[in-house]
């Protein structure tokens, strides 16, 4: 075990940010956003790279910034390097921080990033390297952010919109580290980057030779040394500049040159590190299990995530969201995801929660709401349980509370609710075929990870709700044999007293199954 020195006893948090040519004062956002930080004990680390243009303007502005706070140290390079991997190598060795963030000058950390990436190392003493999600903001416009397709991340990536300064931010999730994703520099952890850093230091830092595309190259030598830990929260947001001057649009052939010949030479030795074998095209749509290399950070080792697949039912889908919100737990989050669903913006405009997280993809894929969910399990979902609401139903408002009470009561792996149709309760006493709703449903994310996620319809038919449940078959269960989902769907009367026969009316306590 390593001696425990006095950076890291304090909790000391180091910020490293290599400047060039700030004329236009973009630093200040990124001094903004530390002095917002919830973490406090942290030092932040600038190098001066400005060139004989700059006519010590820059130099100026740091001073400034020196001055305003003590936590501040700046450092002027000799002469103009150029290269942007000796710059920040050099800053990160200039720190005395137990971690070490990269922050770029003209972008900002959000208030909690600090305190998150802190926290996440704390959690995973053996992991050495944190990021977090991100946005990417338009400068001078009004709260505009870009996004990336559908596909981005090589397929694994996913997005979504978030309460952030009282606006719905664009927020991207990056993918979880795999031989897939580090097959790509658009598969890899974006920022915020973290490292510990001693282990910085071990693996010799950022390449002071290389040019452009330093980053890669980085993350390569990093995932091949230390599991790496994925903080599913957004923590940093990058500005797209007015004039698109960012390094990474201005030389986009470049970076794309090196991490191509950094991947080139490091294939084999990523592909042997992984063991993951051969990915044939992995996405979110399909119930393929997403291999994943890194520990994934949620302090909340309760929260419930709750998967809501849509399209076309603006009021339904108003009254399902109220029945979730009505809840007497509120350690939730709800992720609503459209299947190309015309009304889904103009419903999600009036909300203001910050625990909703909401998409609406851009190609619709057909009945039963399998690829959104799946989209949502796999890119977006952060609960240690899941739960599932289709947006034609509602939630009485005991639903959460007693599913998690019954699976709590017997240490269940997954818990299932009874349910009224057309105002007659019908009582389901244990999990079987057509006696199972998706929405009724509470269970451990892990057994996604380890059984697959959902498949279609046209893969499995209708009850495709009950083939994922099937699959949990040694695992135990609890049912609360209260009927706390609620649906709306107004059934014939023949069907409905097929339905109501199969099942017992009689309630009776918690049943479970070890």
């Amino acid at each position: 075990m390593r001696k425990m020195d006095h950076a890291t006893r304090s909790g000391l948090v180091s910020i490293f940010t290599p400047v060039y040519n700030d004329h236009k004062g973009r630093i200040y956002r990124a001094f903004y956003s530390l002095k917002e930080q919830d973490w406090r004990n942290w030092e932040w680390v600038i190098y001066d790279d400005s060139d004989e243009k700059d006519k010590g303007n820059t130099w100026e502005t740091l001073k400034k910034l020196r001055d305003l706070d003590r936590r501040i140290k700046i450092i002027k390079g000799e002469k103009h390097s150029g290269h942007i991997g000796y710059t920040k190598h050099q800053t990160a060795m200039a720190c005395r921080g137990y971690i070490l963030v990269e922050l770029d000058y003209d972008d900002e950390l959000t208030p909690s990033c600090l305190s998150m990436v802190k926290e996440a190392f704390d959690a995973f003493p053996d992991s050495h390297f944190a990021f977090t999600d991100f946005a990417e903001k338009y400068a001078g416009e009004d709260n505009r952010y870009h996004h990336y397709t559908d596909n981005w991340g090589r397929h694994l990536g996913g997005t979504y919109y978030q309460r952030y300064n009282d606006h719905w931010a664009t927020i991207e999730a990056a993918p979880v580290p795999n031989s897939y994703t580090f097959s790509s520099i658009v598969g890899v952890p974006n920022h915020v980057r973290a490292w510990r850093r001693d282990f910085y230091k071990e693996i010799g830092g950022h390449d002071e030779t290389i040019f452009v595309g330093d980053d890669y190259e980085l993350l390569v030598r990093t995932v091949l040394k230390t599991k790496m830990i994925k903080i599913p929260a957004l923590g940093y947001i990058q500005y797209r500049n007015e004039n698109r001057d960012n390094t990474f649009t201005a030389r986009n052939k470049e970076i794309t040159r090196t991490w191509r010949a950094v991947y080139k030479e490091k294939k084999e030795q990523l592909e042997n590190h992984f063991k993951d074998g051969p990915i044939a095209q992995p996405n979110w749509r399909d119930s393929f299990i997403v291999p994943s290399h890194c520990e994934v950070y949620q302090p909340n080792q309760d929260l419930v995530s709750i998967i809501m697949p849509t399209y076309n039912r603006a009021e339904l889908l108003r009254k399902a969201i109220d029945s979730v919100k009505a809840q007497t737990i509120d350690n939730w989050e709800l992720i609503i995801v459209g299947d190309k669903c015309p009304t889904l913006v103009k419903t999600m405009l009036e909300e203001t929660d910050r625990r909703i997280k909401w998409w609406n993809l851009s190609k619709n894929n057909g009945p039963g709401g399998t690829v959104p969910r799946n989209y949502a399990l796999k890119t977006l979902a952060t609960g240690h349980w899941i739960a599932y609401l289709d947006d034609d139903n509602q939630w009485r408002k005991d639903h959460l509370e007693s599913l998690i009470l019954a699976v709590g009561e017997y240490g269940a792996d997954y818990g299932i609710s009874s349910f009224t149709m057309n105002d007659i309760p019908i009582y389901c006493k244990e999990p079987m075929r057509y006696r199972v709703d998706t929405s009724s449903v509470l269970h451990k994310a892990s057994l996604l990870k380890k059984y697959g996620y959902w498949k279609t319809r046209e893969e499995v038919g209708y009850a495709h709700d009950w083939e994922l449940v099937s699959r949990w078959k040694d695992h135990s269960w609890a049912a609360t044999n209260l009927p706390t989902l609620l649906y709306h769907n107004v059934f014939g009367a023949g069907y409905l007293s097929q339905i109501y026969n199969a099942y017992s009316d009689q309630p009776q306590p918690f049943s479970y199954y070890q």
